[in-house]
């Protein structure tokens, strides 16, 4: 078993925040794409829309993002994490996994075939959505007084 030094500790935990900024630009990314998406489908269930806007092609879009939504959360399931972050990142894929079972919801609600919405639970879920969103901000939150401490 080998012993790490305090420099690869510090080498370490530099990655990890590097990281995990990255991740969390792309976060704030797909937070205001899926906002947008959630304002376009409301707009067409009130027929506040474009000609080109439909339920079908934003579902489809919806869906595609989400993917891409899903494919950050697994990095964030399988990224080695320095122990002094342990309890902080897990804080952090909490808010990210009930960030991503609303948006699971908002696709669920969007039924393009009888061009219908549920739109209380667009609006229920875009609100679930801002409060993961601020649990993941108070744990990144802790993450730069741990930071503080380099």
């Amino acid at each position: 078993m080998s012993k790490t030094t305090g420099y690869q500790n510090f080498e370490f935990a530099k990655l990890y925040i590097e990281f995990l900024r990255n991740q969390v630009f792309k976060f704030n990314v797909m937070d205001d794409v899926f906002n947008e998406y959630d304002k376009t489908i409301l707009n067409v269930d009130n027929g506040n829309c474009l000609a080109s806007e439909n339920l079908h092609d934003l579902k489809e879009y919806y869906s595609k993002n989400k993917l891409k939504y899903d494919q950050l959360c697994d990095q964030m399931n399988i990224v080695p994490v320095p122990d002094d972050y342990e309890m902080t990142h897990k804080k952090i894929v909490r808010a990210l996994e009930q960030y991503q079972a609303s948006l699971s919801a908002c696709s669920d609600a969007i039924d393009p075939f009888n061009n219908e919405i549920c739109s209380q639970i667009i609006r229920k879920q875009n609100s679930r959505r801002t409060k993961a969103k601020e649990k993941m901000e108070a744990a990144l939150d802790k993450i730069q007084q741990l930071k503080m401490c380099f």
